[in-house]
């Protein structure tokens, strides 16, 4: 029998000199480890120095501009060793601080030196005056300072949103743009069933553009729902527009936009179908028109309507309805009388009737004229003549302007830009050109006949009303008109809309 006994099993550890060995590759490995670590460190603690360093560069011009109000006025002050330019000036009330601007100063260059310069500012003495300034420094990057003396780079691009027409023209000046201001431009055309209500919703989630192309009778609401800010122009660039248009874009005494053109719709005529201009609107033996307000009331004024009367600016006032007067009932029941009235078209079925040769004449705007050219046909244009035995009235014009956008990621660009490039001479008359419409500069000489006539002026047209309501004044005069046009009675029709109108614009106030 095998007796079982255990096996014990020694164990070598090594000597002393392996163990001293491996402590010391351990030692190494451990050292190495922790290198690592303090050069990463290191490193990081490097960039961040150099890019403490090249931010401090960056701004080593721009932290020696600074501007304040005193006894003497509005002082401007380039401490550094080279020119700035393009700066930029506002006054504002820090206790009011969405009030108007107090004052605003445009300098071109503004000279190193160590004393301040100053500039007449009349400022209320209960007024806590603070100066925003924006300038571009000697590397072309720009910057603001705000009202407490915060400063920041501001980004090089800007976004404009408009007409689909206007898309192309903001294209062609884009590369200019680019040259002059360094600014990256960025057109585009929303789509959106009603363009202001889209504002409206782009403001609220932050997706609006900087500088918003839009009529007057938006300007309201706009403005009421914070949409927009007032645009500021110095005297020379306010002296530049026709002032009618300025009021036109003028809400609640304050400016909120740059005018661009102005038209009123007028009588297109095919000269091959009709040589000879209509005298009376019943001479006209047929025609085309988009049915809804804007044209309608054209011819609604031919008639001798008048659906707002006039406060006491002289301008359209929505809260003074017209239309249940005897004379703009009247009017109703001649534009019921008038069969080609009794169409339903669009606007792309209207032009397309007239353009097609189906009818002599198109009541229209500038861009169908330029349709109509562009397809070859003989046109002339006229004001839309008065019904037989009335006394037409003006009929409303539409002033288009460039907005600037509240809550645009770079409205403080736009802010310059509106002013010093939108509001220039030479390019408000090329954009103008481009688009082949009435300009709304002072001395607009087009050589055109017929865009003089588009244009209109305040002894032939009168601007649309601007409401905060103004969306559904629209809609329930639209309404009424295409009810009276499909048969309703004018008088009673006229009526309702009085009362329609009076409940929301009083329930408004």
């Amino acid at each position: 029998m095998a007796s079982l006994g255990l096996v014990s099993t020694a164990v070598d550890w090594g000597d002393l000199p392996t163990w001293l060995s491996a402590v010391a590759a351990l030692s190494a490995l451990a050292f190495a480890a922790v290198a690592v670590v303090v050069a990463r460190r290191s490193l990081r603690i490097e960039s961040r120095r150099d890019q403490v360093a090249v931010e401090a560069s960056r701004r080593a011009q721009a932290i020696l501009v600074s501007a304040w109000c005193d006894e003497l006025g509005l002082r401007v002050r380039n401490a550094s060793h080279s020119p700035v330019y393009q700066a930029r000036l506002t006054v504002v009330d820090l206790a009011e601080p969405e009030a108007a601007p107090l004052h605003h100063v445009r300098a071109d260059v503004l000279p190193p030196g160590a004393e301040a310069t100053s500039h007449p500012a009349a400022v209320p003495g209960t007024a806590e005056p603070r100066v925003l300034v924006t300038f571009t420094d000697a590397a072309g990057v720009r910057w603001h300072r705000d009202a407490y003396g915060r400063l920041r780079e501001l980004e090089s691009r800007l976004t404009i949103a408009g007409a689909e027409r206007m898309e192309a023209v903001h294209q062609h000046f884009s590369a200019d743009l680019a040259a002059r201001y360094g600014i990256a431009l960025t057109c585009h055309t929303p789509d959106w069933p009603t363009r202001w209500q889209g504002y409206v919703r782009a403001g609220l989630d932050g997706t609006i553009a900087d500088v918003l192309d839009a009529p007057n009778d938006t300007i309201a609401v706009l403005a009421e729902q914070r949409v927009i800010e007032p645009v500021v122009l110095a005297a020379d660039q306010l002296d530049r527009f026709l002032p009618w248009t300025l009021q036109a874009l003028t809400y609640q005494n304050r400016l909120y936009g740059v005018p661009l053109t102005a038209q009123v719709p007028v009588l297109i005529s095919n000269l091959d179908l009709a040589p000879d201009a209509p005298a009376t609107f019943e001479a006209i033996d047929d025609f085309a028109v988009q049915r809804e307000p804007f044209h309608l009331l054209a011819i609604f004024a031919a008639a001798g309507g008048e659906i707002f009367g006039v406060g006491p600016d002289g301008t359209p006032d929505p809260n003074r309805f017209r239309g249940a007067a005897p004379t703009s009932i009247a009017a109703f029941e001649s534009l019921a009388a008038v069969r080609p009235l009794r169409r339903r078209l669009d606007e792309n079925g209207a032009r397309q009737e007239f353009l097609g040769g189906r009818t002599p004449h198109l009541i229209g705007l500038a861009e169908d004229l330029m349709d109509a050219r562009a397809a070859g046909l003989r046109c002339a244009v006229s004001a839309i003549p008065p019904f037989r035995n009335r006394n037409a009235t003006r009929p409303y014009a539409s002033v288009r302007g460039f907005l600037l956008s509240r809550r645009g990621a770079n409205r403080l660009i736009a802010r310059d830009l509106i002013p010093d490039y939108l509001a220039r001479v030479d390019v408000a008359r090329n954009q103008t050109a481009q688009l082949c419409m009435p300009s709304c500069l002072r001395d607009f000489q087009p050589g055109d006949r017929d865009l003089d006539v588009l244009r209109g002026g305040p002894d032939h047209s009168v601007p649309l009303p601007s409401h905060p309501r103004m969306l559904l004044i629209w809609r329930l005069l639209g309404e009424t008109l295409n009810a009276i046009l499909e048969g309703a009675d004018p008088s009673a029709s006229a009526r309702r809309l009085d009362q329609r109108l009076g409940h929301v614009l009083g329930s408004a106030t």
